[in-house]
């Protein structure tokens, strides 16, 4: 693991170092993106594809398209997806230095705290901070360059969950993995806007395999070194995203396959929500397990207004996806229903959950059959890879190796 990480942040400063130096030979901003994008995933495929692996022509051809389409979106699609965007690069521009940044950060905190309220000092100062420094080293502050900000981190979070999901996959599935991560038109959208959720999949994976380093790895000294780490980590995503430790959690029982604590993890989440459920809104009920096939089936290929815009590619992705699915469940009769199928959905079921009651608390009116409180299409970011995990063991007809050792 130490390894991995001496890889990781040398391929971080690369690419950082080649970002900027392309953004300041060409004064063009959108095409110095353009430029940045197709020269790191250039860079990126000796990184990302696996010694030896048979289908490594498919993370090369994601790869490629993930330039392509991350840079249509770029000048098809508004930087500033929402009034959220907006407020970012306000925060951005009413900022000039990094000491007005955590003074500010302080001041709130004071004054809500005054005000007799318990919070942290906000996400516009948590995620403003390593904005402000990518930004300094960028020749303006034009919106456009958090295209290659986000496209940096974009390909540290899949270069981790490689990684990561190398102890409980075989290689030649990894690849089919990582392809459709690379590829998905969700993920690369998001990279394409002003916003943190690109950011908040890689810390989230990052703590993953940081509590997973930890489990395995000997030497009190080592260890102590990891549980700081983590600890600083842990309380930044939350700071980030308040459930974002949670789900790293998830993807830590789910690598280290410990299926009895995710069942015991399935059974409490069951009993919260059937209690907020009794002592707030028996919706909840009902919602859960619809935000649970949300986060298979987002955006919603019945809603029309989907087959318009940014969502369009997504949304023919999960008819394809449906189809899929209906094919293989009426031509192969028997399914493949293995521990590694059941946790991963266990997993997504608690995400779920979690979605659920953080829409039911986040809602401002009233909340009523089909309430999530926010866009499934944007938290179905964080948990996409165990999605795609389950959704590939259950389209398989026979049983594969389960890690790299078996190949």
């Amino acid at each position: 693991m130490n390894i991995d990480l001496k890889r990781g942040v040398m391929y971080l400063f690369l690419m950082m170092a080649i970002s900027v130096c392309i953004v300041n030979l060409i004064v063009n901003a959108r095409i110095a993106v353009g430029a940045v994008i197709f020269t790191l995933t250039a860079l990126s495929i000796p990184v990302m594809t696996i010694p030896g692996a048979r289908y490594n022509f498919f993370i090369i051809s994601a790869l490629l398209f993930s330039a392509g389409y991350t840079f249509y979106c770029v000048n098809a699609f508004d930087i500033f997806p929402g009034i959220d965007a907006v407020r970012y690069y306000q925060f951005l521009m009413s900022n000039n230095s990094l000491g007005e940044i955590l003074s500010g950060a302080v001041e709130r905190v004071i004054k809500v705290h005054e005000s007799g309220e318990t919070d942290g000092p906000g996400s516009f100062f948590i995620f403003g901070l390593p904005v402000h420094l990518f930004y300094n080293l960028m020749p303006a502050k034009d919106a456009v360059y958090i295209v290659i900000f986000n496209f940096i981190f974009k390909m540290m979070g899949v270069l981790t969950i490689s990684r990561l999901f190398s102890r409980v996959c075989s290689v030649n599935f990894r690849c089919v993995l990582l392809s459709l991560i690379i590829f998905s038109p969700t993920f690369n959208y998001f990279v394409s806007v002003f916003g943190k959720d690109t950011f908040i999949f890689f810390m989230t994976i990052l703590l993953a395999a940081a509590l997973v380093s930890f489990s395995v790895t000997p030497g009190r000294v080592t260890k102590l070194f990891l549980a700081i780490s983590m600890l600083i980590l842990a309380g930044y995503c939350f700071l980030l995203r308040p459930y974002s430790p949670v789900t790293a959690l998830l993807y830590v029982m789910f690598t280290l396959e410990y299926c009895r604590l995710i069942k015991f993890a399935m059974i409490g989440t069951v009993l919260i929500v059937v209690l907020v459920a009794v002592l707030k809104s028996i919706l909840l009920i009902i919602n859960w397990p619809m935000i649970f096939t949300f986060m298979y089936m987002a955006p919603n290929p019945s809603q029309f207004m989907n087959y318009d815009g940014f969502t369009l590619l997504p949304v023919l992705g999960v008819i394809i996806t449906l189809m899929l699915i209906f094919v293989r469940t009426i031509k192969y009769t028997t399914l493949i229903f293995d521990r590694k199928l059941a946790a991963s959905v266990m997993c997504v079921l608690i995400y779920s959950a979690i979605m659920t009651l953080v829409g039911f608390y986040a809602i401002r009116t009233e909340y009523s059959f089909g309430s999530v409180g926010d866009a499934v299409f944007r938290k179905q970011l964080l948990i996409m890879p165990l999605v795609i995990f389950s959704l590939l063991l259950y389209l398989r007809t026979r049983v594969a190796g389960t890690s790299d050792e078996e190949n």
